[in-house]
């Protein structure tokens, strides 16, 4: 039996022309890449943001703090300000919809001021010089890195930050703009640091501060400098942006970001979510502490037992836990006796005694020294320990 088939007709020449159609730059790449790394190196997939915390997951500290002139709170991002009064940073639950995101970091401001001089206003987020080394900034073959991140405020305008390598003079940096167009919506925003910027200066390849990133909240005039690439900037210290809105200036003025993502290459790629429980134990590389900050718990907080350590002894000498991770390096600790705010002690057999942490190291702390004529017993106890940058 003979079965005869028959096929559409169709022009050769215009099947060959689609071969031709073009597939952009990634796509050349991709069908080049000769390793399942090399494809995966392309798209910029696998481990790529440089910044922990980037989602605002993580707030060990505790949720809310008032801007002085220099502290931590929301897990690695170091805020401050001597511009106006009242401001606050704090981790809320607002994010936008399709990022997969939950919370975000929100500045409301209290008495706004216009910033003068030397003032200063900013959040920064430093890079160990570990994970900083890929990027080979301060070499001749710095890498181009691009920043992505979610943005919304209450007030529109063009606002400015910076990277930069801060603490190898000459300092050179990269000064950005970004700009909210309409206020309360959360805006997407990316910006490319281009191939060969950062080539100036020296850069820390260990556990020092390899470079910052910087937004700028209300940096004066003299803490300021144009947009673009500088080398030398002005000084370690200035990490704004000349004309760039300021948000500390506008009385209950609100600004805030989420999904803040630095990764090698020209292009931003989606934000790269981690687990929970690896983004803890990232940020416990530079803080850790005995307590949850659930509502109402705090060191200090009278009749509280949240987080407190009970151990007994004999000869004086307390034993402490080990860290849960390793720290970046060896860290200050903080004691504080069993519902007493105050630092530098334990409560021994119900009374408060002077106590200091010994041979401390990146792993843990070998034992607790309380003052003499305790006589062995128990003591209670929380901690904090900072090995930040």
């Amino acid at each position: 039996m003979t079965v005869r088939v028959n096929k559409s007709s169709f022009n050769i020449r215009e099947k060959l022309s689609e071969l031709e159609r073009p597939i952009g730059l990634k796509g050349s790449e991709l069908m080049r890449a000769e390793t399942v790394q090399e494809a995966r190196d392309f798209v910029s997939a696998g481990r790529k943001n440089l910044i922990i915390n980037g989602d605002m997951r993580i707030a060990q500290r505790g949720t809310s703090t008032t801007l002085t002139t220099g502290t931590y709170s929301l897990d690695r991002y170091y805020v401050q300000s001597n511009v106006g009064s009242g401001h606050t940073w704090a981790q809320v639950s607002d994010a936008p919809s399709e990022s997969g995101l939950q919370y975000s970091g929100k500045i409301t401001v209290g008495t706004g001021a216009s910033p003068s001089g030397t003032d200063y206003g900013r959040i920064i987020y430093y890079v160990e010089g570990y994970d900083a080394q890929q990027t080979c900034f301060g070499s001749s073959n710095a890498k181009a890195v691009t920043l992505s991140f979610w943005t919304k405020s209450s007030v529109t305008g063009t606002f400015g930050g910076c990277i930069k390598m801060q603490f190898a003079s000459p300092y050179p940096g990269f000064f950005f703009t970004y700009t909210i167009n309409s206020a309360n919506t959360w805006e997407y925003k990316q910006i490319t640091i281009p191939a060969g910027t950062m080539s100036g200066g020296t850069m820390s390849s260990s556990n020092g501060i390899g470079f910052l990133l910087a937004f700028d909240l209300g940096e004066g005039p003299s803490r300021s400098d144009s947009a673009g690439y500088n080398n030398p900037s002005a000084s370690g210290g200035t990490l704004g942006v000349t004309g760039a809105t300021k948000i500390l200036a506008t009385s209950g003025a609100t600004w805030q970001i989420t999904g803040i993502q630095l990764e090698i290459g020209e292009n931003a790629t989606e934000f790269e979510h981690r687990s929970y429980g690896e983004e803890l134990a990232l940020c416990m590389r530079y803080y850790q502490n005995s307590f949850h900050l659930a509502a109402g718990k705090y060191p200090g907080n009278t009749n509280d037992d949240n987080g407190v350590i009970t151990t007994s002894w004999t000869d004086g000498n307390a034993p402490f836990p080990m860290f849960r991770v390793p720290m970046r390096a060896q860290p200050s600790v903080t004691l504080r006796g069993r519902s007493s705010a105050t630092t530098g002690q334990v409560q021994n057999q119900d009374v408060y005694r002077s106590a200091s942490v010994q041979q401390v190291s990146n792993q843990g702390v070998g034992y607790i020294s309380v003052s003499s004529g305790t006589g062995g017993g128990y003591n209670a106890y929380t901690f904090e320990c900072s090995a930040e940058l």
